[in-house]
C-alpha cells in the first residue's frame, strides 16, 4: 500500500503543475495579447501625427481627440503655412484595435475669396451669400475664422 500512496501522491503532484502550467500559458498569452495591442494604438498614433498639407508642413493632429472612444469622428486643421484646410476623419474599433483614415483636402477659401481679390459687385454678391449660408449654418469657413469674415464682411459693406 505505501507504494500505491506514493503512485497517488504523484499523480497529484503531476495534475498540479499541469495546472499551473497552463495558467502560466494563460497570463503569457494574455501579457502578449496586451504588448500587441499596445504596439497597435502606438502605430496608430504614430500615423494620426504623419498626417500633412500639400505643401509638407505637418498639421497639429491630436491622437487622443480620436483613439479615446469606438465610432467616426471628424476635425478640421488648417495650415499654417498656406491656409489649406484638411479634414481628417477617423473610423476607431476600440475592440479590433483597427483604425481607418480618411483625408480630404478642402478649398482655400478664405485666400480664395479674401475680399482683395474680387471686383464690387462680386464683393456685394459675396456677402449676400455668406450671410445667408452663415444663418443657415452652411459656410464654407471654419468656426475659427467665422470672426474674421464678418470682418470682411463689414469692411465690404461699410468702407472706411
Amino acid at each position: 500500500m505505501p507504494e500505491e500512496e506514493g503512485k497517488k501522491v504523484e499523480a497529484t503532484g503531476t495534475i498540479l503543475e499541469e495546472i499551473n502550467s497552463e495558467e502560466e500559458a494563460d497570463k503569457a498569452i494574455e501579457i502578449a495579447q496586451q504588448k500587441k495591442a499596445e504596439l497597435k494604438i502606438k502605430q496608430h498614433e504614430k500615423e494620426l501625427r504623419k498626417i500633412k498639407c500639400k505643401c509638407g508642413k505637418s498639421l497639429k493632429v491630436n491622437p487622443k481627440d480620436f483613439m479615446g472612444r469606438d465610432g467616426t469622428r471628424a476635425k478640421r486643421y488648417t495650415c499654417e503655412k498656406c491656409q489649406l484646410q484638411t479634414k481628417v476623419q477617423v473610423t476607431y474599433n476600440k475592440e479590433l484595435g483597427e483604425l481607418e483614415l480618411k483625408i480630404n483636402r478642402l478649398q482655400k477659401a478664405w485666400v480664395e475669396m479674401h475680399p482683395s481679390k474680387l471686383s464690387d459687385d462680386q464683393i456685394k454678391e459675396w456677402v449676400k451669400d455668406e450671410v445667408e449660408n452663415l444663418k443657415r449654418g452652411r459656410s464654407k469657413f471654419p468656426r475659427k475664422e467665422e470672426q474674421i469674415l464678418l470682418r470682411a464682411i463689414d469692411l465690404a459693406i461699410n468702407p472706411k
